[in-house]
């Protein structure tokens, strides 16, 4: 089944929340209001605040280099590769809506859709099935052939933890409270509901990444300390200014 590359929301759909993908629609997908307010369809790893700054996850284990388990011929859909001793799948279709990029040797520099994968053992063999559509361009060799293996980005996404140090890029803003494992529409674009802390920021001027905890401060043009970066990286502009920290405001989200 084909889908399309963005789907038309009706105002209030992006305050929805639920334990299944919604209307069956793949991680990343795009989402637009009548309005022009931009989302995309994400998976909470953990409980996500209203408003709260989110991050994609973290790479899990070691997937880079990741070496062909078995020969895939030209035209395959069906990749096997030999985990490495720190990779342990334990979720089925963990890297669905994910990605499968041949990174050396033979076969090397493409980039494949995931449609499925299985559970596997550390040292073990996990199979991905790809999209119909992108089967294998340059044969994989048993043995030789490595590839990198990602998830969805929008796969388990995780609040901002405090802190100065650089974490994944930023996912989107909840509109509305999530579960843990449940599916949801993140805003990327337009304006939004966004939790205020740190350095509250002015009318009409950026903001960025809060270093304190997952909401948003004032952007710092240049910080001094280069371990505060994630203060100067706007992620967009604000339209009416908070009156306190722990509070809300409206801002312009520019994520695309």
């Amino acid at each position: 089944m084909g889908y399309p590359s963005v789907v038309e929301l009706s105002f209030g759909d992006e305050k929805v929340s639920q334990s299944t993908k919604i209307g069956g629609l793949p991680l990343g997908i795009r989402g637009i209001l009548p309005d022009g307010r931009e989302f995309v369809h994400a998976k909470a790893a953990a409980t996500l605040g209203i408003g709260t700054h989110v991050v994609q996850k973290a790479v899990a284990g070691t997937s880079v280099n990741v070496v062909a388990g078995a020969s895939a011929a030209i035209g395959a859909t069906t990749v096997v590769l030999t985990m490495p001793a720190t990779t342990l799948i334990t979720v089925a279709n963990q890297y669905a809506d994910g990605y499968l990029a041949t990174n050396d040797a033979t076969g090397e520099g493409y980039t494949y859709k995931i449609k499925t994968s299985n559970t596997a053992a550390a040292s073990g063999t996990a199979t991905f099935t790809l999209e119909p559509n992108d089967a294998i361009k340059v044969a994989l060799v048993s043995g030789t052939s490595e590839c990198t293996i990602r998830e969805n980005e929008f796969y388990n996404v995780l609040a901002r933890a405090a802190g100065t140090t650089a974490v994944g890029i930023p996912a989107g803003v909840p509109q509305v409270p999530v579960s843990a494992d449940y599916y949801c529409w993140l805003q990327r674009r337009g304006p939004a509901t966004l939790l205020a802390g740190g350095t509250l920021m002015t009318t009409g001027r950026p903001f960025a990444a809060c270093t304190v905890e997952a909401s948003f401060q004032a952007w710092v043009a240049a910080p001094a300390d280069t371990t505060t970066a994630p203060v100067s990286e706007p992620l967009g502009y604000c339209m009416v200014a908070p009156a306190a920290s722990t509070e809300y405001f409206l801002g312009y989200l520019q994520l695309d």
